[in-house]
């Protein structure tokens, strides 16, 4: 609504905004939840609905910015036999190998997230399959392709130490020795772009639209713009962190909103001056 108000604005002052000057604006799902690429703003840019300008909205405390980084997603899997309580030692365990990968990788992984980890629910069972999830984000496919080498690594130096860790456990015997066999990484997504290029004459534009350049890049689907023409930027109200985003109590401060209108219109006007020191397109 922020963004729509911001736009409003911009046309009521110049009425080259939505006529001279075209202004689309798209809403897509699947943005982050693990579907990127399936559907959302991939397909767009594929079919050409790309701009001179292209900004992607989203919390960055109205600070632009330039680049955006992109995230692997592991999942490692533990595939054996259940067992009941009274006989712990007949099954595999999942619930403790896959407690014991975790463990190894959040201590040799760099900014890595752990992050889920199921097995099941019931107190009298031992779970002998179950799942892991492992987000690692990366500012360049260089760096991408290092973690998702070096995840896949550290996985097996675990379950390696784990199969010596706890051979001699009458509980976890068998999962010790069957622990290579029944353990796998299946990457639900790696390889992604990433933007490290804003474009032609970015920083000009922000600058005459009165929008500081923010420090820190986050994942988003502006790498979908990575080796598109024209100029690419993250700009939003809010912060990640103080607003609490993707947690409980997330929310917006009425403030931020106006503000970041307030920039939307600015920036338009900016991109639509027809004057020598302009940025008309």
């Amino acid at each position: 609504m922020a963004l729509l108000a911001g736009i409003r604005d911009a046309a009521r002052r110049d009425p080259a905004i939505g006529t001279r000057v075209g202004v689309l604006v798209q809403a897509v799902s699947g943005e982050e939840g693990g579907a990127m690429g399936v559907f959302g703003t991939r397909p767009l840019v594929e079919a050409g609905y790309v701009g001179a300008l292209n900004v992607f909205c989203e919390p960055t405390s109205g600070r632009y910015q330039p680049t955006a980084t992109a995230a692997a997603t592991a999942e490692v899997r533990v595939d054996g036999e259940d067992a009941i309580d009274d006989a712990p030692e007949a099954g595999h365990n999942a619930t403790v190998l896959l407690g014991h990968l975790a463990a190894h990788l959040g201590d040799r992984l760099d900014r890595v997230c752990i992050a889920g980890l199921h097995t099941g629910t019931a107190h009298n069972r031992v779970y002998g399959s179950g799942s892991l999830l492992v987000n690692l984000p990366y500012a360049t496919a260089a760096h991408g392709a290092e973690l998702t080498a070096a995840l896949e690594h550290h996985v097996a130096t675990g379950v390696a130490d784990f199969a010596t860790r706890y051979a001699a456990r009458p509980t976890l015997a068998r999962t010790a020795a069957d622990a290579a066999a029944i353990t796998s990484v299946r990457w639900r997504k790696r390889g992604l772009p990433t933007l490290s290029d804003a474009g032609p004459g970015l920083a000009a534009l922000m600058a005459a639209a009165g929008i500081p350049r923010g420090a820190a890049a986050f994942t988003c689907d502006a790498i979908w713009m990575s080796g598109t023409p024209g100029a690419t930027a993250v700009l939003g109200p809010g912060d990640l962190a103080a607003n609490r985003a993707h947690a409980a109590g997330e929310h917006a401060r009425l403030a931020d909103l106006d503000a970041f209108a307030a920039q939307v219109s600015r920036l338009l006007l900016a991109f639509a001056d027809p004057t020598p020191g302009g940025t008309t397109r």
